[in-house]
């Protein structure tokens, strides 16, 4: 049996999937079964699968098109090793990506998941962004799960035991992978590492893309669900949709609006001292960053904004680099100034 199962989802991968697939026979660590399902493709996908003449690859075809989610949970179904990795079709992972990741695991035996960071492509094949930088503890990464989703399906390798009985669920595209991440750790720990193990490849007919709105929508369920698993007999209504005030900084808010999610900030980390799910300061930390943003995101301002941070600040006692007190300042002139400096 190999020591680690390669899954991979291809529909209507023609124009990437065969860098993809060479990315992963090229790895440092050869010990793997790849498994590829085709889901229906109507392109060339199929031949440029069927052009690899490899004994770790095992190819199978889906009954035409049905979906990621039932892709991916027939993918773990057909995995016969320990761990499992995933790769979408149009990424490349790293020649060291499963040596690196395989060698954590065993390692730390502590934990059931190991992610990574990346880096991304757009069409013309030139690197996007450094937004995909991460690097977060097991106890980091829990409290970052709460806002937002740091693991790229492409760059985690994890335990398969620690699967819940219900793998991808069909109710949250194109977010299943985050939503089975957040049941994943609720129980067991990961970690994300600073090493850059994959290139993610974003280009305008990505998934994500093409369903921003429905993400966005279940990008909110999943997070929300998270506060149901921690806290489900304490949270409100009004609780979770403040909440979901401190994720979309794209949201413009009034200086009426700081006096509730101060409550709510309180409140959240009056019930984690409680129940002690997450560190506390680590909670603390996050929640001052995302208190910066969404400031400097106000449509009007007063000096009532700066000292309202200042009590934020000295409830969370954060740690300050240099970002963060550029932030503070730029959040006193506009609390002087009563307007934004442009």
């Amino acid at each position: 049996m190999a020591k680690i199962s390669v899954l991979m989802p291809a529909f209507n991968s023609s124009l990437y999937i065969e860098e993809s697939i060479q990315s992963i026979l090229n790895q440092t660590f050869s010990d793997f079964e790849f498994i590829i399902i085709n889901d229906g493709s109507t392109d060339k996908t199929h031949d440029i699968i069927a052009s690899f003449n490899d004994k770790r690859i095992r190819y199978f075809q889906n009954d035409g098109n049905k979906g990621l989610a039932y892709t991916r949970n027939k993918l773990v179904e057909l995995s016969t090793s320990n761990y499992i990795a995933f790769l979408d079709s149009d990424d490349i992972a790293k020649k060291n990506r499963l040596e690196i990741q395989h060698q954590f695991l065993t390692q730390n035996k502590n934990i059931g998941l190991v992610a990574a960071s990346v880096e991304s492509l757009d069409d013309k094949c030139a690197i996007e962004n450094k937004n995909w930088n991460f690097n977060l503890s097991e106890n980091e990464l829990p409290v970052h799960l709460l806002f937002y989703n740091p693991i790229v399906t492409s760059a985690i390798l994890f335990k398969k035991e620690i699967l819940p009985s219900e793998i991808f669920r069909e109710d949250y595209p194109p977010c299943e992978d985050y939503d089975l991440w957040t049941r994943m750790l609720y129980k067991n720990k990961g970690i994300v590492l600073p090493e850059i193990v994959a290139t993610y490849r974003l280009h305008n007919n990505s998934v994500s893309k093409r369903k921003a709105e429905e993400a966005i929508l279940n990008r909110n369920k999943i997070i929300l669900n998270q506060l149901d698993y921690y806290f489900s007999n304490d949270i409100s209504e009004t609780d979770k949709q403040l909440h979901l005030s401190l994720i979309d900084f794209k949201l413009y808010n009034s200086i009426q609006d700081i006096d509730l999610v101060k409550t709510w900030i309180q409140k959240l980390l009056q019930f984690n001292q409680t129940h002690q799910y997450f560190d506390q300061q680590i909670l603390k930390q996050v929640l001052y960053e995302r208190i910066l943003k969404k400031l400097l995101r106000l449509t009007d301002y007063n000096f009532s904004v700066y000292q309202n941070l200042m009590e934020f600040k000295k409830i969370a006692q954060p740690s300050l680099t240099f970002e963060l007190r550029k932030k503070e300042l730029a959040i006193l002139a506009f609390s002087i100034t009563r307007k934004k400096l442009m």
